[in-house]
Parts: C-alpha cells; structure tokens; sequence
C-alpha cells in the first residue's frame, strides 16, 4: 500500500507541478474534493454497482441454488471496510488514473478511445500484483483475462460518472473502492463455495452495465460535445 501512493497519485501530482505549475494543481486539486455530483451518481456507486456483480454471479449455473444471506459480521463490516478502501485504493489510484490521465486522454480522443486506452494501462499497471498473494493461490491466463475484462467494464462506467456528475474524483473513489468491497467482502458470503467459473460473474454483470452506458450513451460517455 504505501507503494501504491507513489503510482498515480504521485506522479499526477509530479507531472502536474512539473508541466502546469500552480494553476494545473489548483484545477487538479478542486476535482479532488469535488464531493457535490448529484445523489443518483452516488447511489449509482454505491448501489447500482454491487447490484450488476450481484446480478451477474446470478446468472451463473447453480449460482441461484447456492446463494446465502450475509452474516452479520459482513453487514458490520462493510462499511468500515469501504471507508479502508477509499482511503487506500481509492485514493492511492484515482486521483492519477481519472483526476490525472482521464482528463487529458479525453481532451486528445473520444471518450470511448480515451477509456479503452485508460483501461489498458490501468489493467498493465496491476499484472506484478498477480506475482504476490494478492492475485490468489492459482494464478493462471484465465484469472487475468478475467481481471482485464472487468478492469475494462467498470472503466466504462467509471468514465459516464466522471463526465456526468462534475468530473467529481471522490465519488470515482467511492465507486472503485465499492467495487473492491463487495468482491472482497460481501461476495464470498453470498455464493459460498463455488466453483470457479462463477467467478466470470461480475465479470459478466460489469459487461453488460458498461454495455448499457455504451449504448445509451452512443459512446459518448457522458461526455459534452
């Protein structure tokens, strides 16, 4: 983790004093505690995103059979749990990933363009982790194309609220963060003990929400024209 903090956010910050000096920081820096991005973009985050793994994982063969209740310790923790998250992941990563890189990939492409490339890097930026236990005990092709697959998906998504709901970088925090708590904590409580391929779940439920952004959106992403 402390590492992490010398990733994106440090070298947004660097590269930032370095090229645009005192005003690029001040524009960084507000998207930084943008909190005010409208309450549906939030619910979005915190609601909307479990439910697409959720429904996802569903999907899968035997998935419906084998569904549990959460403890209550899961229900205890999930909360404190994502306030972790958001202040490791969520702030080791996105205020490079989107505050930084997002906003200039998008001034130089589209923003479908812009994401695809985002996503890339983010998933390329990721792959030593799967040489520590971090990436689980049976590491194979399969498990990253996994994780680049939904790296992908939720970019998309991730993109739309940025764009939507005031390029605001604490509510990306709050998403990504969300989307690491649930796989972590929730997610191993409501389909206990199965096999493999349900891991493709949230794979699959990230798909087909990044699908309806795409499509409702026309690849605009929420982005003005």
């Amino acid at each position: 983790l402390p590492g992490a903090y010398l990733g994106p956010l440090a070298a947004a910050f660097t590269v930032t004093a370095i090229t645009e000096g005192r005003a690029g920081l001040k524009s960084w820096r507000r998207r930084l505690f943008q909190v005010r991005a409208g309450i549906w973009w939030y619910v979005l985050a915190l609601v909307g995103v479990p439910v697409a793994l959720f429904v996802g994982t569903l999907a899968m063969d035997g998935a419906e059979d084998a569904l549990r209740l959460p403890s209550m310790t899961v229900l205890a923790l999930y909360l404190p749990m994502l306030v972790l998250q958001f202040f490791t992941t969520g702030l080791a990563e996105e205020p490079g990933w989107r505050d930084f890189a997002l906003t200039r990939l998008q001034q130089r492409h589209r923003p479908m363009v812009a994401t695809t490339i985002l996503g890339l890097l983010w998933t390329i930026w990721h792959l030593p982790l799967f040489l520590t236990p971090w990436g689980g005990p049976d590491v194979g092709l399969e498990t990253i194309v996994r994780f680049f697959v939904m790296t992908m998906a939720i970019s998309f998504v991730i993109t739309l609220v940025f764009n939507k709901a005031r390029q605001s970088v604490p509510l990306i925090m709050v998403l990504h963060a969300n989307v690491n708590n649930f796989m972590s904590i929730a997610w191993p409580e409501l389909f206990p003990g199965g096999p493999p391929d349900w891991l493709w779940g949230p794979a699959l439920g990230l798909s087909l929400l990044a699908g309806i952004v795409i499509v409702s959106t026309r690849g605009k992403l929420g982005a003005q024209a």
